[in-house]
């Protein structure tokens, strides 16, 4: 016969008792699902009588219902709740938040949520521009040992109200507290002095700080030997106002739940808000030493911390021994958005699967984020509101790649998160000078409790606990109803294996502990090892399922390679494989016996659809569009696309479209992916007209519409001078902000020194002068008759005016003062239409000329 000890044997899983609030060290799930929470707000403002709105989420995967009471005032409040929706009550602020005039005295603020069905539960305390929110723990989840944390307000010449702070609330009569501060309290307490508080069920403890400059993070609060392990309390921490880091203004309210040190970690992943953010790393033990992305080791004593400011990258933490890590918005006037928030994050073994959540409501935030993160062979399977999140979002931690992070912005409101393999979920939000920051929540299936010691034997055996029990009385885990034996020793000789219980009271404190021991026989079982499905996509999850025969409560499982099952050391993991893959698992009894077990589990190609690329281009553009993913395609809208079901088509829209893609192969399901193509349009390019100029004179050619112009000539600007010799046509094109072009035309007509010419065309309503009104251009003119006649014959404009002047390009000339589109100059408009010209009259050289032609007349 050989006794284990149960801190050395391997073959043992760490697991939590559920009957006595007796928990295991590591590795445990701090369950945050339950039927009954208790809940203590903190001061939200210095002054006596607060002003803020206190609000309780309350939210279930199933329709329930429940009660909210502060059981020392006497007042309830019934509820009820829709499944996956979020239901909020408004607590009174008067009865529920305690104010600097109770610091260190018994208080009656004790909430109590209580509910027919698992629930998740949320505390909001909300004030305009101050605010902070908090998952709430269930009682299963609370404990008897905290080492809190908090912020002080460095920033210069602060209120002294706005101190550090935190209350205890009691869920059990006689519960006995012994509290360590590390700073001076408001009533004199002195900072490393333990004192004792007194408490039942119900009652709350308030404590503040001395000064505003004080930190009660690494302050300790544990139950006394008298209390024991049986009456846990809820610890919630924060501070009225801070700033951090120290040199950022502008303050506001933190507020969180603590965990009992036996729940800390040894593996933590932040991601960042959306900005820069510090955070700390809290040691519970003395000698503990982390890293930071597997940098060199730092080393903390008990209730010390190190502290980081304006970290902006995803990082993973690891340490040699249990830790607490806190990560913190910070003040706007260093992030530009938002205010401080405290957030005491989940170590990696917190995970949850499903949770309803909602963001918190305000006038002031307008945007609400998710930072996720999972283990990156996993990051298929997650959905939020039933929608699967599309993996591409997710990215690995770049020194710690076997876990990904997503950041997604949601909409205020109800939001539920789902996936098999389990997630960390913070939902946040920020603008102006407000912001909060809470987890969603872990969440695993009720656990085995711990077994103390193991016994391979065929012979009898003698078990005992290893202190003195009131009324011990034992059972088994086969049969737990049934008492098999009373008093401190059981004798047993083992026919088949199984976990024995023995059940008693403290002697000091009264509470109700357990031991278990493991009896084995060395057979080995045999094996039946089942998948709930042969083949699948990638992403997509299978049920795996060991059944040993004989059946036991005391095998240790362990399931290689452990990479992508939910967990490796249960009879019945969920894998979640990316390509195909044979799984071993080993049943084992203790250091008695063991089966091998094998299958595989083949797997497709996912369907995970990519469309690019978003991109923006000018109206006429031919843009190439991709897709990746699958065999088959289909793309629409169809209509501006070269072809519809291909990969790659050509698409040349005419305006801003959102293409969709349907991708599809022949064993997975089909997924569809989008990409927007934004259109802009060509710049309106604006050219003076054509014009005319004498041989050796020179015009001045403008543009506008655009940002830059070149020009036929290799010029560039909008405007330039030209001397051809010959009748030119010119050209420029115009390129406006967005890297769209157009171009136009400009034609320069050049005639002999002597010479006259009358324009085809001309619009009253023209911004050029020379082009508003209809003038004879030339040179050397030295008389003329210049009359216009209608259609039926009439005579509506008739000028001998010679005067010459210069055009409005610089170039000579132009003569008399021009038709204005009027009958005879009567300032009566004549209609747009065809007239008919006659021109006479001599040059300066004597030579006569006659011309006749046709006039276009635009208003």
């Amino acid at each position: 016969m050989k006794a284990i000890n149960k801190l050395s044997c391997v073959l043992i899983c760490f697991l939590a008792l559920g009957l006595s609030h007796r928990v295991a060290a590591q590795n445990y799930v701090v369950q945050t699902k339950g039927k009954e929470f208790w809940i203590g707000f903190l001061q939200n403002d210095w002054l006596v009588v607060p002003t803020d709105t206190l609000k309780v989420f309350i939210s279930s995967d199933i329709n329930t219902q429940g009660v909210l009471s502060i059981p020392n005032q006497g007042f309830t409040q019934n509820f009820t709740v829709t499944a996956n929706m979020t239901t909020t009550v408004i607590v009174n602020n008067i009865m529920a938040e305690p104010t600097a005039l109770l610091s260190e005295v018994i208080g009656d603020q004790g909430i109590l949520i209580e509910t027919d069905d698992t629930v998740s539960v949320f505390a909001i305390n909300y004030q305009a521009y101050s605010i902070d929110a908090t998952k709430v723990l269930p009682i299963q989840s609370l404990g008897t040992d905290y080492i809190i944390a908090s912020y002080n307000y460095g920033y210069p010449n602060p209120n002294p109200g706005y101190s550090s702070e935190f209350i205890v609330v009691a869920t059990a009569d006689g519960t006995q507290i012994s509290i360590t501060p590390s700073d001076t309290t408001l009533n004199g307490q002195s900072a490393g002095v333990p004192f004792t508080v007194n408490m039942d069920r119900g009652d709350t403890y308030f404590v503040k700080a001395l000064s505003a400059l004080d930190d009660f993070t690494g302050t300790t609060i544990k139950a006394t030997a008298n209390s024991g392990a049986c009456r846990p309390f809820a610890v919630f921490s924060g501070a009225v106002s801070t700033v951090i880091p120290d040199t950022c203004g502008a303050g506001d309210h933190i507020y969180e739940q603590n965990h009992t040190v036996s729940v800390w970690g040894t593996e933590y992943y932040l991601v960042p808000f959306a900005s820069s953010y510090t955070y700390r790393v809290m040691a519970s033990e003395n000698g503990t030493a982390f890293s930071i992305n597997g940098g060199p080791n730092q080393t903390l004593n008990a209730g010390e911390y190190f502290e980081q400011n304006f970290e902006t990258s995803a990082i993973c933490i690891v340490a040699n021994q249990a830790v607490a890590v806190i990560q913190y918005m910070e003040g706007r006037n260093c992030v530009g958005s938002g205010d401080p928030s405290m957030l005491i994050t989940n170590s990696e073994e917190q995970k949850i699967d499903n949770v309803t959540f909602a963001t918190v409501n305000s006038n002031v935030i307008a945007n609400h984020y998710l930072n996720i993160i999972m283990k990156t062979v996993h990051v298929g399977q997650l959905t939020l509101d039933g929608i699967t999140i599309n993996p591409s979002l997710f990215s690995p931690f770049p020194s710690c790649p076997l876990h990904s992070y997503a950041q997604i912005s949601i909409t205020t409101g109800n939001h539920t998160l789902d996936a098999d393999s389990g997630f960390t979920a913070y939902v946040y939000g920020a603008r102006a000078y407000e912001s909060y920051a809470y987890s969603v929540g872990s969440f695993s299936p009720e656990r085995l409790p711990d077994v103390d010691t193991v016994y391979c034997t065929l012979d009898s055996v003698t078990l005992a606990p290893p202190e003195l029990l009131i009324n011990p009385w034992w059972a088994t885990t086969t049969d737990p109803g049934t008492v098999i034996g009373v008093g401190q020793n059981l004798t047993v000789t083992p026919t088949v294996s199984d976990v024995y219980i023995v059940t008693g009271d403290n002697n000091l404190s009264g509470c109700q502990v357990q031991y278990l021991f493991t009896v084995e026989l060395p057979t080995p079982p045999t094996l039946n090892v089942t998948q709930d499905l042969d083949t699948v996509c990638q992403y997509q999850v299978v049920q795996l399922d060991v059944s040993p025969n004989p059946p036991s409560t005391s095998y240790v499982y362990s399931w290689t390679p452990s990479i992508g099952l939910s967990n490796a050391n249960i009879s019945n993991p969920i894998a979640s494989p990316t390509s195909t893959i044979s799984y071993m698992v080993v049943v084992s009894q203790g250091i008695c016996s063991s089966d091998t077990g094998y299958l595989t589990v083949t797997v497709q190609d996912s369907t995970v659809a990519v469309a690019y690329p978003d991109t923006m281009v000018c109206i006429g553009t031919a843009v190439t569009l991709h897709a990746t993913g699958g065999g088959q395609y289909v793309w629409s809208p169809a209509g501006d696309l070269d072809f519809a079901i291909i990969a790659d088509p050509v698409a040349t829209p005419s305006i801003t479209t959102n293409y969709q893609v349907v991708v599809t192969n022949a064993f997975c399901p089909p997924d569809t992916a989008i990409l927007t193509l934004n259109i802009n349009q060509i710049p309106n390019v604006m050219a003076y007209s054509d014009t005319t100029i004498v041989l050796g004179s020179s015009a001045n050619l403008s543009a506008e519409g655009g940002t830059t112009y070149s020009w036929s000539t290799g010029q560039v600007g909008s405007s330039i001078s030209v001397s051809p010799t010959t009748t030119t046509t010119y050209s420029v094109n115009v390129t406006d902000t967005n890297g769209c072009t157009n171009s136009t035309q400009i034609t320069v007509t050049v005639v002999e020194e002597y010479a006259v010419y009358v324009p085809n065309i001309f619009s009253i309503s023209s911004e050029n002068l020379d082009h508003s009104r209809l003038y004879v251009f030339g040179k050397g003119i030295e008389s003329l008759v210049f009359t216009v006649y209608d259609r039926w014959g009439d005579l509506v404009y008739e000028s001998s005016d010679a005067s010459a002047s210069l055009r409005s390009d610089g170039a000579c000339c132009s003569y008399g003062t021009g038709w204005d589109g009027t009958y005879k100059e009567t300032s009566k408009p004549l209609n747009s239409a065809v007239f008919v010209y006659k021109l006479t009259g001599f040059f300066t050289n004597g030579k006569e000329f006659i011309e006749s032609g046709n006039i276009t007349l635009i208003k």
